[in-house]
């Protein structure tokens, strides 16, 4: 399991920005390698603000006291250096990915180049893989009548917590199934056929637990299966921390489509412990992007309406499956 020298387990090393001394954690999440590798399409050639963006989100201390991504930007390479040499203390094919690109001068266009060599044939092959899933379905309309049942006396309220949990589980479970199937069957360059089977079984045990990819771990994390629920909880959780859910919430604010004022409020809720009205908003918000994907042809020939709940979340697996533009 992760390293508890943090929080969320991640290795600390200090840096030193404009004379003022800072911990930072030490590793490059999913997310992360989206946000680097992005860079590379982009057409934006500053790669040492990348690695500053990278940086600055890892930093531990107040948001009041956190530097700039243009403060830690325009720092030397001496930060960069000592940033980068901690992420490849931290793993080994990274490491080695970084090797192969000795002659780059560019330290910080060299660990994007990393990054993007590590990823490239396993995402390659695991998006490849991931077109044989057939996603369990997962009825939205059963969980949202055991969130109403909640209005029920306190003494009956634990069975509609029974119930989500259950279902929410056995959803996990049957995903973590068919990575495992997946995984088993793709090749991934780096990894041994001893490594991949140990994935497989992780990904499976987590899947069990009730746990899909947390787009906060680390490229790593999925190594080592938990060893229980409650550890798997923890772990897991871990990596919802108040930055974790604060980043995540500020995403879903720039998205586009989402009504602003309906994710202001499920944000507002979560945030006062209103758990309940919370899951409300968002399960409403889910099926309405549910019913707004559907073409025409998925109309009900009887009523001419979009389908909502699980007939639409069937409508739009259909068309994902036979690789559709949406």
């Amino acid at each position: 399991m992760p390293d508890p020298s943090s929080p969320a387990g991640h290795k600390q090393t200090t840096l030193i920005i404009d004379c003022q001394q800072y911990v930072s954690e030490s590793f490059i999440s999913l997310n992360d390698v989206i946000m680097l590798t992005e860079y590379l399409t982009s057409g934006d050639a500053d790669y040492c603000r990348a690695v500053a963006d990278l940086i600055h989100s890892k930093i531990i201390c107040e948001e009041s006291q956190r530097p700039s991504v243009d403060q830690i930007a325009t720092q030397d390479d001496v930060l960069f250096a000592s940033y980068i040499n901690s992420l490849l203390e931290e793993d080994d094919n990274l490491k080695s990915s970084y090797e192969k690109f000795a002659e780059e001068e560019n330290i910080c266009y060299r660990l994007i180049l990393s990054v993007d060599e590590e990823w490239k044939e396993f995402g390659k092959s695991l998006a490849a893989g991931l077109q044989k899933i057939n996603i369990p379905e997962f009825n939205f309309a059963e969980v949202q009548n055991n969130l109403l049942a909640f209005s029920a006396e306190i003494k009956a309220a634990f069975e509609p917590i029974s119930n989500i949990s259950d279902s929410l589980t056995e959803w996990a479970k049957r995903f973590g199934d068919q990575i495992k199937t997946v995984l088993s069957d793709i090749h991934i360059p780096t990894f041994s056929e001893e490594k991949k089977l140990e994935l497989c079984k992780s990904f499976q045990q987590w899947g069990e637990y009730g746990w899909t990819c947390i787009p906060h771990a680390t490229l790593s994390y999925y190594n080592q299966s938990p060893e229980s629920q409650k550890s798997a909880n923890k772990a897991a959780l871990a990596l919802c921390g108040v930055k974790e859910m604060e980043g995540l919430f500020s995403r879903l604010c720039k998205t586009k489509g989402i009504k602003k004022s309906d994710i202001e409020e499920a944000i507002f809720d979560f945030q006062h412990k209103k758990y309940k009205s919370c899951s409300m908003i968002i399960f409403s918000m889910i099926d309405s992007k549910l019913i707004r994907f559907q073409r025409d042809e998925d109309r009900n020939p009887k009523t001419k309406r979009r389908y909502s709940g699980k007939k639409a979340a069937e409508k739009l697996q259909k068309h994902i499956q036979v690789g559709s533009c949406l």
